[in-house]
């Protein structure tokens, strides 16, 4: 029986022998040529090998001599292909794992299958090693079934060689070793395979020889082991980051194990410190995600001495470890002094970049509520920004800009004009420059918490920030901003009735600027100066009749001012400048102008005709006889009109619409007169006016419809008369509070011709001087008027600016998506009046000015709110200005460079 074996077995055999023989042959060849398109067909001869070679094992007798020949033969023949193995070539497109995990593959199957039936100790140590390294390169090629079967081999030799006798222990310190790297590679591939459960199991068998003969083990063995333990453990924190179930305490217990092998190395092993910090980095991280802050806090500074020792403070990983460090503080709610401490160390280490700026204003956001911290931090970085050179010195702009915002939500405000005081001087200090864009959008938002300030009646703070714009920083930005800023900051003083500080504030400003010389003007009046003081006001005036940008309206507001202050020699003064100042004309503006002259001389008169004691009942009571007289004119007038069986001259009828006009006008004289002498307005004298302004409009417009008159300048008379009558009906509907009504007189106003364009603007005047008109009504008038001066291109560049302005301010300090629409509608229509008007009828610098800063800002206001399509119109409107400015060319690249730095900060990623 057993002779029939033999015969059937040995041809088998023999023919598994001829096929791995002929395999080997033609592998060979194909590996000693170059040709790297030869590997797959190689990695499928090996392959094939293995198989054969596997079968050979699983089918050879238990005698030896009957294949003893075979057996020597295949196993040189492994021992080639492993040495093989060391030697493949690396292509860049082919790292040659594959082939070299296949040669193993192949020379592990033929030296066991040319294994005797009972391997020596040494053998089996041997035969352990190669099963191992094999098992480990198939797992990292993912081929786990094949590797699990070569590890089960392993196993085999494992058990083995553990079992075989070796009484002097001559081999304890190989079998060790070997054991070791067996178990380590189970472990891996264990872990690999998604088998943590086994690996985990592989692991404390490992450490249990570990701990038994660690010194056994040689220090880079020991290294290497803990470097395994500490890439499981990464891999097992990266994939367990996001769960729903944390399970970062997994990724802590092979740490640990990582850590307990590592610390007990000399630092002068070999990468044994690199490694052990790596590994606290790891460590830390993992205690931090298992919300461990204690423990993460206490393997930061065991890392600390390591971090110390390091010459490049500077690299990527030890500012992550930075950033944990102060995420671990944020968490455990530490002091300011710790968190402040973090962000020093982080910013004296990082590489300054628009990028790193970005992190640590996006970090300071969420700490909005601590502004001494907060305000500290940001002092920290941009000391250190104006430590950088140039370029990076940019960065100067976006820190001051985070901190004034930060600054205005303080509700400390002296603590935060303080930090801004400081901030604005370290810069100066440094002679660094403020790009001209940037000292525009730095002024417009200290303007615009000074204007909050100012409505809600705050105005010691308004003050200081308006002041705040004059500080020698803005220089780059001209005189002219930091003029604007301590007038804004001399009105609010006013406010506050703290007249001595406002007069310190204004003379801060050149002496060449009409607006500074009226508001000392104004100044002195509040101050209730008497002869003296008068004399200072008369010079005062003289000076800004002189200044370059002197204004007339200055000078009408000035003569209002001094006749209500009974500055009677301070009045004469003001209405001489005023009469050598008038131009007569037949526009529509100047009559307005010289009408108010003429209420002015008509009321001065008066007071100097009245006695000292005469109350000024008595005067009113004389106003509204002559309205009187001129009511009684127009009742005989109408009566004889429609009497008269005869066709009535022209003349007539204009003598009785100026009847009409001026009963009404003079009571409207009498009760502004009545108002401004009781503090109050009588509501029932006034809707009597308003019902009379009414009927005076319809009995005009009907004068007019039945062509009674004839003459041109009869006509335009008429015309005139209406325009005033709608301006005196704004006015008495704005005292009465009838908004809906005065909508409705606006809308009759802007329908009515050309000649109107003076009530658009007394009707706009009256809106914007009237606190209590409701911003709809305010921002809905400005918008009428403005519509209708256009469309008859009657209105100057320079009222038009202003009253752009005002109703871009009204619409964006509302802040919502559909107010930021109509206001860029308005920017890009001012920009298209810049590019089409004349050189003699520019638009206003500082308007210009205005309209950039305000582009810009609210651009980078709704690229922070993500509203990318409303910063793209925004950022290009700022662009297309920057044509009509002074260093346009310059300042159009510096916004494109922002816009195209800050959309790339805030994209999608």
């Amino acid at each position: 029986m057993s002779g029939t074996r033999k015969k059937k077995t040995l041809p088998n055999l023999q023919e598994i022998f001829e096929s791995i023989k002929d395999l080997l042959s033609t592998t060979k060849t194909q590996l000693d040529a170059s040709d790297i398109s030869l590997r797959p067909s190689i990695i499928e001869n090996l392959e094939r090998i293995s198989n054969l070679a596997e079968s050979f094992t699983d089918r050879r007798p238990k005698a030896e001599q009957d294949c003893a020949n075979f057996c020597d033969i295949l196993d040189q023949e492994g021992v080639t292909l492993w040495n093989i193995s060391g030697l493949v070539s690396k292509y860049p497109d082919d790292d040659g794992r594959a082939l070299a995990g296949a040669l193993r593959l192949a020379a592990f199957r033929l030296v066991e299958a040319g294994l005797e039936e009972r391997p020596g100790i040494e053998t089996l140590i041997h035969v352990l090693g190669l099963a191992s390294k094999t098992g480990a390169i198939l797992s990292e090629l993912g081929q786990f079934d094949v590797a699990g079967g070569v590890l089960a081999s392993a196993a085999k030799y494992e058990e083995m060689m553990r079992v075989e006798d070796d009484p002097e222990g001559t081999y304890r310190h190989s079998k060790t070793c070997a054991r070791a790297v067996y178990l380590s590679c189970r472990m891996e591939s264990a872990w690999k395979e998604g088998n943590h459960t086994v690996s985990e199991f592989m692991a404390q068998k490992l450490l249990a020889i570990y701990d038994e003969q660690r010194l056994v083990f040689p220090a880079n063995d020991r290294v290497l082991l803990a470097a395994k333990f500490h890439d499981i453990g990464k891999s097992a924190l990266k994939n367990q980051v996001g769960q729903i179930q944390d399970k970062s305490s997994d990724a802590t217990a092979w740490l640990q194990k990582a850590f307990g092998i590592v610390d007990q190395e000399e630092s002068s092993v070999p990468n044994a410190l690199e490694l052990r910090i790596s590994i606290l980095r790891t460590l830390a991280r993992a205690y931090f995600l298992s919300e461990c802050y204690d423990s993460a806090e206490a393997t930061l500074e065991e890392l600390t001495p390591s971090l110390d020792a390091s010459k490049d403070h500077a690299s990527s990983e030890y500012q992550e470890l930075r950033w944990l460090k102060l995420a671990i503080l944020k968490k455990r709610q530490s002091g300011d002094t710790a968190i402040h401490d973090a962000f020093k160390s982080i910013i004296n280490h990082m590489k300054f970049s628009d990028t790193t700026v970005t992190d640590i204003l996006r970090e300071l956001r969420t700490l909005g509520h601590q502004h001494t911290l907060v305000s500290a931090v940001t002092q920290n970085l941009l000391e250190r920004a104006l430590q950088c050179n140039e370029k990076e010195s940019e960065s100067v702009d976006r820190v001051l800009l985070s901190l004034i915002v930060h600054c205005s939500k303080d509700e400390v405000h002296s603590r935060a004009m303080e930090v801004i005081g400081k901030a604005f001087t370290s810069v100066c200090e440094t002679n660094t420059e403020l790009r001209s864009i940037s000292a525009a959008a730095c002024l417009s938002l200290l303007w615009q918490y000074g204007d909050r300030h100012y409505h809600g009646k705050r105005w010691s703070q308004a003050a200081e920030w308006f002041a705040a714009g004059g500080h020698p920083l803005f220089k780059v930005h001209g005189s002219s901003s930091a003029s604007k800023s301590y007038r804004k900051a001399a009105l609010c003083y006013i406010e506050q009735r703290e007249y001595s500080r406002s007069a310190a504030v204004i003379r801060s400003c050149p002496s060449n600027e009409a607006a500074t010389h009226y508001l000392a003007f104004l100044i002195a009046t509040y101050q209730g100066l008497e002869d003296e003081g008068n004399i200072a006001l008369i010079v005062s005036m003289h000076a800004m009749v002189n200044a370059p940008d002197f204004d007339r309206q200055m000078l009408l507001l000035a003569t209002k001012i001094s006749h209500e202050s009974e500055m009677k020699n301070v009045l004469l003064a003001i209405l001489e400048a005023l009469l050598t100042t008038l131009k007569i004309s037949k526009s529509g503006e100047t009559v307005i102008e010289a009408m108010a002259l003429l209420r002015c001389i008509i009321r001065l008169i008066l007071k100097l005709l009245a006695e000292p004691i005469a109350a000024r009942s008595t005067l009113i009571d004389s106003v509204e006889q002559i309205s009187a007289l001129f009511d009684i004119s127009k009742d005989m007038l109408e009566v004889y009109c429609q009497a008269s069986p005869v066709e009535v001259e022209p003349d007539l009828y204009v003598h009785l619409m100026n009847a009409f006009f001026s009963g009404v006008a003079g009571r409207v004289f009498a009760a502004r007169e009545a108002s401004s002498a009781n503090g109050s307005i009588n509501a029932k004298q006034i809707r009597e006016i308003s019902a009379e302004i009414k009927s005076c409009k319809a009995r005009i417009s009907q004068i007019i419809e039945s062509n009674k008159i004839t003459g041109d300048d009869e006509l335009l008379r008429s015309q005139y008369f209406l325009h005033t009558l709608r301006v005196f009906e704004a006015e008495i509907l704005a005292q009465l509070s009838d908004w809906d009504q005065l909508l409705k007189t606006i809308a009759d106003a802007v329908t009515s011709g050309q000649l109107a364009v003076a009530t658009y603007e007394a009707i706009a005047d009256i809106l914007w001087e009237e606190k209590g008109c409701p911003v709809n009504v305010l921002c809905g008038g400005l918008e009428a008027v403005l519509h209708a001066t256009l469309d008859h291109n009657s209105l100057s560049l320079e009222k038009y600016a202003r009253w752009l302005r005002a109703i871009c301010t009204i619409t964006l300090a509302r802040n919502t998506s559909a107010d930021r629409l109509k206001a860029i509608g308005y920017v890009e229509q001012a920009v298209s009046m810049m590019e089409n008007s004349d050189a003699d009828k520019a638009y206003p610098m500082d308007e210009r000015f205005w309209l950039l800063a305000t582009s810009y800002n609210t651009g980078f206001e709704c690229l922070e709110a993500s509203s990318l399509n409303e910063a793209k119109r925004w950022f290009e409107a700022s662009t297309v200005i920057c044509r009509f400015v002074p260093g346009g060319t310059e300042r159009a690249e510096k916004i494109s460079e922002t816009y195209a730095q800050l959309l790339s900060r805030y994209a999608p990623t």
